[in-house]
C-alpha cells in the first residue's frame, strides 16, 4: 500500500479501513457473523467475513488490480467476479468505466448483482456465466457448504465437491458483439484454472489484440 500509486490521504482511508475490518473479524464475526460493511463508500454484501477480509486485501492493500488509464471512460473485464468486490473497486477508480462481470455460480451471482444494485451502479453488465474456449454448458465445481468460495472452478481438482451445470461463453464472442471495434482497456482473469482456454480463445480468435493490459491470476500446478 505505502509504495502504491494512490495520494496519501487515499493510502491513510485504505490503511484505516482494513484496521477497521480487521479488528471486526477478530472481535465481533466470532460471535456475530457479519454480512455487510461499508468499504471506499460502498455497501458490500458477503456470504463470509473472512473471505471479504482476504478480497479486500488483495485488491486494496496490495493494489493488485490497480491500473492506469487516461480514459475517463474505460472498458473493464471483471472475469471470476465472485461478490464484485473488484468491480467496486474498478468503479471506485474510474466511476465513469464500462465493467463487464463474469460470475458462473447462481448464488453467487445473486450477491454480485446485489452488491451492484445497492449502490446504484451504472455501466456494468453482469453475466452469470463461466468463462471458457467454446459456448455451451459445463460442470462448475463448487461448495455447497461455503457459498461464495474464491476456489469455484471449472476444474475439478480446484474444488473437487459439489458438481453444478453452468453456461459457458467466449470472451471473444463478448468483444466481438458488445465493444464493436472499442479497445479492452483492462482485462482481470481470475477464473480458478480455466484461463488457459480463455487465453486460447482470445488467441485462436484474433481477439487478443484488442486487449490493451491485463492481469492474470493463473494455476500452474493443476
Amino acid at each position: 500500500l505505502l509504495r502504491g500509486h494512490f495520494r496519501t490521504r487515499v493510502k491513510a482511508q485504505i490503511l484505516l479501513t482494513y484496521l477497521r475490518l480487521s479488528v471486526k473479524l477478530l472481535l465481533v464475526h466470532p460471535f456475530r457473523p457479519i454480512k455487510q460493511d461499508r468499504v471506499l463508500g460502498f455497501t458490500v454484501h458477503c456470504f463470509d467475513y473472512r473471505t471479504m477480509h482476504l478480497l479486500f486485501r488483495v485488491i486494496l492493500l496490495r493494489n493488485e488490480y490497480y491500473f492506469e488509464t487516461g480514459k475517463a471512460s474505460p472498458v473493464i473485464f471483471d472475469c471470476g467476479a465472485n461478490i464484485g468486490l473488484a468491480t467496486l473497486f474498478f468503479k471506485w477508480l474510474y466511476p465513469g468505466s464500462e465493467i463487464y462481470a463474469f460470475e458462473p455460480d447462481q448464488e453467487t451471482f445473486a450477491l454480485l448483482k446485489r452488491n451492484v444494485e445497492v449502490n446504484h451502479l451504472t455501466g456494468v453488465h453482469l453475466y452469470n456465466a463461466a468463462l471458457s474456449d467454446a459456448s455451451g454448458t459445463a460442470s462448475f465445481y463448487v461448495d455447497h457448504a461455503k457459498p461464495g468460495s474464491p476456489r469455484m472452478s471449472l476444474n475439478f481438482q480446484r474444488m473437487p465437491k459439489d458438481a453444478i451445470t453452468v453456461e459457458t461463453v467466449t470472451l471473444s464472442d463478448i468483444i466481438r458483439d458488445q465493444l464493436a471495434g472499442k479497445d479492452l482497456d483492462f482485462l482481470k482473469i481470475d477464473v480458478e484454472g480455466a484461463e488457459d482456454a480463455v487465453l486460447r480463445d482470445l488467441s485462436t480468435s484474433g481477439q487478443l489484440k484488442t486487449v490493451k493490459e491485463m492481469l492474470i491470476e493463473y494455476h500452474h500446478k493443476i
